[in-house]
C-alpha cells in the first residue's frame, strides 16, 4: 500500500515538475501580475497582487477583464437560474448583508469593477459575491498532523462539492495577495471572486469550509458572508487561536463548518457554526469517531459521509500525506468536484485539481491530474514584487 502511494506521489511530482510555469505578464501601472502553470486542460492562471484592497482589485479586473467578464455572465445567469432567483431578489440579500462587509472587501469589489473599464459593474459583481450564501455547498474537509501524517506535517484538504454546471471551472485562479499593512496569503479560486473559499497565508494558517443546514432556524442574511469571513480570518490570523476568535466572535449568517489548522504548532480544529452557536472541536473532542491527531467532517455535521471519510482516515492513520489526501480521500471517496486542493501547510505546497468541460462534458476536479504549486515560494514572490 506504502509502494502504491510513494509511486502515485512520484507520477504527480513529475506532472508538476512537466507543467513549469510561464513568464509573469504584467501591465504598467498596475499592482498584479499574472501566470500561468500547468499545461493544457490544466492550465491555472495565478493572479499576483499587492497595495491598497482597491489596488489589488483593479489589478484583477484590469489583467484579467475576459474571465471576470465570463464569471459575472455565464456562471452569474446560470446561478440565478439554479437559485430561481432574479436581480432585484438578489439585490435585496445583498442589501442585508453589505452592512457587515468589510471594508477592504468592499473597495477591492469596486477596484474590480473598475478595472474591467465598464465590462462589468459593480451590481454584478455584488449579486455574483452573495450568491455563496444562497446556495447550498456539500465539501469534505480534513487537517492531520503529528502521529497521524508520514512526518509529522500538518496535511489539510478542501474538497470542493458546488455547482460545476456554472462553468465557473472555465476561469480557474489562485491569488496571492500582499495587502499594505498585511501579510501575503492566497485563496483559490475564480477570475473575477474575490471572496475566499479555500485559503492559506504566510503565517501557515489554512481555511477549509463545509456548508450545512444544522440550525437553519436561526439563518440570517443579516451578518458577514462566508466567503468574507474565511477572507478576513485568511487575511489576519496569524495563529490557531487568532483564527478560531475571529470566527467565534464574528456576526455570523447560517450554518457553516470549518477547518482551520496551524502549522507552526502543528495543531487543527473543526468549527460547527451557525448564526447562533458555534462549536470549537479537537481530535478529543470531535463528534464521530476519533483520531489522534486529527479531524474531520464532511457532506454535513449529521452526514452518514462522517464515516465514510473517518474510516479512511483510520486506515491510513500514520503514513497520511499529499498523496493519500488526494488519491485516497478526494479521488477515492469520490468528494471535490468543483475543486479538490490538497495543502501541506508545514512545507508551503498546495496540490490542485480543477474540474473542466461545460454541461454534458464535465469531469470532475477529484477525477483530474493534480498541480502542485509552490505557495511559500508565491509568497516570497509576491513580496518581492511589491518592493519593486
Amino acid at each position: 500500500m506504502r509502494y502504491c502511494r510513494w509511486l502515485v506521489l512520484f507520477c504527480i511530482a513529475l506532472l508538476a515538475v512537466s507543467a513549469s510555469a510561464q513568464d509573469l505578464v504584467t501591465m504598467e501601472g498596475v499592482n498584479g501580475a499574472v501566470q500561468v502553470i500547468g499545461e493544457g486542460d490544466d492550465e491555472i492562471t495565478v493572479l499576483y497582487t499587492w497595495g491598497t484592497p482597491y489596488e489589488m482589485g483593479y489589478a484583477h479586473g484590469k489583467l484579467l477583464t475576459e474571465g471576470v467578464q465570463h464569471l459575472h455572465e455565464v456562471s452569474l445567469g446560470r446561478f440565478m437560474f439554479g437559485i430561481g432567483m432574479g436581480p432585484e431578489e438578489i439585490d435585496a440579500v445583498w442589501a442585508m448583508a453589505e452592512p457587515f462587509v468589510p471594508t477592504a472587501d468592499l473597495e477591492e469589489m469596486r477596484g474590480l469593477a473598475d478595472g474591467t473599464d465598464g465590462a462589468v459593474s459593480l451590481e454584478q459583481i455584488h449579486r455574483l459575491h452573495i450568491v455563496p450564501e444562497i446556495s447550498e455547498w456539500h465539501c469534505t474537509f480534513f487537517a492531520a498532523w503529528g502521529d497521524a501524517t508520514s512526518n509529522g506535517n500538518l496535511i489539510q484538504i478542501r474538497a470542493l462539492d458546488f455547482a460545476t454546471e456554472a462553468a465557473v471551472q472555465e476561469v480557474p485562479l489562485i491569488t496571492v495577495a500582499f495587502p499594505d499593512g498585511g501579510q501575503p496569503y492566497l485563496t483559490v479560486g475564480w477570475q473575477g471572486f474575490v471572496g475566499t473559499v479555500t485559503g492559506m497565508n504566510a503565517a501557515k494558517i489554512a481555511m477549509s469550509e463545509i456548508g450545512d443546514d444544522w440550525d437553519k432556524d436561526n439563518d440570517t442574511y443579516e451578518g458577514i458572508p462566508m466567503i468574507f469571513l474565511m477572507k478576513d480570518v485568511v487575511r489576519s490570523a496569524g495563529t490557531l487561536d487568532e483564527a478560531v476568535a475571529m470566527v467565534e466572535n464574528a456576526p455570523r449568517t447560517s450554518s457553516y463548518l470549518y477547518c482551520l489548522g496551524d502549522a507552526k504548532i502543528p495543531s487543527a480544529r473543526a468549527l460547527q457554526t451557525s448564526h447562533a452557536e458555534c462549536h470549537v472541536y479537537g481530535p478529543d473532542t470531535l463528534p464521530y469517531d476519533q483520531l489522534a491527531d486529527t479531524v474531520y467532517m464532511s457532506m454535513g455535521v449529521d452526514s452518514d459521509w462522517n464515516d465514510k471519510v473517518g474510516g479512511v482516515l483510520a486506515d491510513g492513520h500514520g503514513d497520511i500525506d499529499l498523496s493519500f489526501a488526494t488519491e485516497d480521500i478526494m479521488t477515492g471517496c469520490g468528494t471535490g468536484d468543483l475543486h479538490a486542493v490538497a495543502f501541506d501547510v508545514t512545507d508551503g505546497l498546495m496540490w490542485l485539481a480543477n474540474a473542466q468541460g461545460d454541461i454534458g462534458a464535465i469531469v470532475d476536479g477529484f477525477d483530474r491530474p493534480y498541480v502542485e504549486f509552490d505557495a511559500a515560494g508565491a509568497f516570497q514572490k509576491v513580496a518581492e514584487l511589491a518592493e519593486e
